[in-house]
């Protein structure tokens, strides 16, 4: 699999993201490292932290921008790195939540 294209993310490098013709194209801020971003063919922007947890692979959505800016997903992916590194796992509430409803 293609590694990610790295860039600083900014208020004016985050709009200017060309969508792709379809799928989706992520990308990774160069100053917080685990913060990454995907593109949608209908040009929605969505972050997101990457992480291994429990020898899994998981993906932790932060939200889309702009509602979620910038400054807001670079802290959250922080807090979350935190979690991980204490040893909980973020997405286990979720994850029961699903089950709960179903």
């Amino acid at each position: 699999m293609k590694r990610p294209k790295a860039f600083n993310f900014t208020k004016a490098a985050i709009p200017a993201l060309k969508p792709p013709a379809k799928g989706m194209v992520s990308y990774r801020d160069t100053k917080e490292d685990g913060l990454s971003a995907y593109v949608t063919a209908k040009g929605i922007v969505t972050f997101f932290v990457r992480k291994r947890i429990a020898g899994r692979d998981e993906r932790m959505t932060i939200g889309r921008f702009p509602e979620v800016t910038i400054e807001q997903a670079r802290k959250r992916a922080r807090v979350l790195k935190g979690e991980i590194a204490a040893g909980q796992d973020p997405t286990a509430k979720n994850k029961q939540l699903r089950q709960e409803l179903t």
